[in-house]
């Protein structure tokens, strides 16, 4: 098949601390089945200690049919 296909997605955590933010952002458009999507993705942690971590994150997607 000679169709396109493009993504691409984008990050950055931020630990200043014990406590830790996490943004992300993803694209991608496949040309072949008709899809279009974009993802958001956001979360914080904690640091207990070495061994222990809480975390929690949320995450947002849209997806389109081109056709």
């Amino acid at each position: 098949m000679n169709r396109d296909y493009d993504a691409y997605d984008v990050g950055l955590t931020w630990k200043p601390s014990r406590l830790g933010f996490t943004l992300g952002y993803g694209h991608a458009e496949d040309e072949l089945v008709g899809l279009e999507s974009d993802q958001f993705v956001g979360g914080v942690s904690w640091d207990f200690n070495e061994q222990a971590r809480i975390s929690l994150g949320g995450q947002y997607a849209n997806r389109e049919t081109l056709r």
